[in-house]
This record gives C-alpha cells, structure tokens and sequence, in this order.
C-alpha cells in the first residue's frame, strides 16, 4: 500500500512540473510576441514621424532638388536614436514616390508627396511574416517592411514680403 501511495506522489509531482514547464514555456512565448509587437509598433509611429517631418521640410523649399535633400536631411536626423538598430528608414526617390507638384493645373493644388521606407528588424523574427519561407538567412533578410506616403501643400514662398507698418498706414476706430 504504501508503494502505490510513493508511486502516486511521485507521478504527482511529475505531472506538476510537466504542467509548470508547459505554462512557463508559454509565458515566454507570449512575452517574445508582446516584444516583436511592441517594436512594430514603435517602428510604425517612428516611421509616421520621420515621413511627416519629411514632408513638412520638402513643402518650405522652392525646386524641388532642394525639397528632396532637405527630406532627405529631415529623414537622417530623426533615424538616430536607440531604435536605429531595429528601425532604419529611408526615403524612396523614386518618380512615383517623391513628387514635387509646383504648377497649379486645374483642380490641383502646388504640393509635394514624400514616401518613406522602414525595415524593422524584429528581436524574435515572426515565422509567418516572411514573404518566402525558408528564404530568410538573417535578421536583415527577415524585416518587416512598413510604408508611409504624406503630401502637403507647398508654402507659398513668391508672395512680396509684407511692407513694414508706418504711422501713416494706422487707421482709427471711430464708434
């Protein structure tokens, strides 16, 4: 009798540690997940950011080379930081990607279009976001690829600047 009741403690304790190790192994899973969705998401909202600054630089130039190098310096000093070694974001030149619109035709208005590029490289890289499994032999291979397109109005920089107020210019108020 008191073998069988060794022998049943024993499976106990067996099926508890079993049971510990399963749920301890889970834990981490799920803590790994929560990590890889965390820098996805702050590689998103850095991208947003870096895109917008981008955009709002490249709307203040007059040609649009200077638009583009001034995206360009924009996108540079704001990829630096301690995200840089899981986000890196570039901007994409391409004709259908960066467009510097300064004629009014009709119906549109005088703006810029800016496209941003960010591969985020994930600490634990998801096995179901490869585009071909198999295919990824890095951390750079298997990058999640995020896009971003802002456009903006180009501020109008040909208006004379307005004369300086004078005395004689004031006007009163007369209820």
């Amino acid at each position: 009798m008191q073998e069988t009741l060794a022998a049943q403690e024993k499976k106990k304790k067996r099926s508890r540690l079993v049971l510990t190790m399963t749920g301890g192994a889970l834990l981490v899973l799920v803590v790994l997940l929560a990590l890889d969705l965390t820098i996805m998401m702050l590689g998103y909202q850095l991208n947003d950011r870096i895109c917008l600054a981008a955009c709002r630089a490249a709307a203040k130039q007059p040609s649009a080379q200077k638009a583009l190098a001034q995206a360009g310096d924009a996108v540079r000093s704001l990829n630096l930081g301690i995200m840089s070694q899981f986000v890196s974001t570039d901007i994409l030149t391409d004709s259908a990607n960066f467009i510097y619109q300064d004629k009014q035709d009709k119906g549109q208005i005088r703006s810029v279009t800016v496209t941003t590029e960010s591969k985020v490289r994930l600490p634990l890289p998801m096995l179901c976001l490869e585009v071909e499994p198999g295919k990824a032999q890095s951390k750079k291979d298997s990058a999640v690829i995020l896009r971003k397109r802002c456009t903006m109005p180009l501020q109008n920089q040909t208006e004379p600047a307005p004369k300086a107020a004078h005395l004689s210019d004031t006007t009163t108020y007369q209820p």
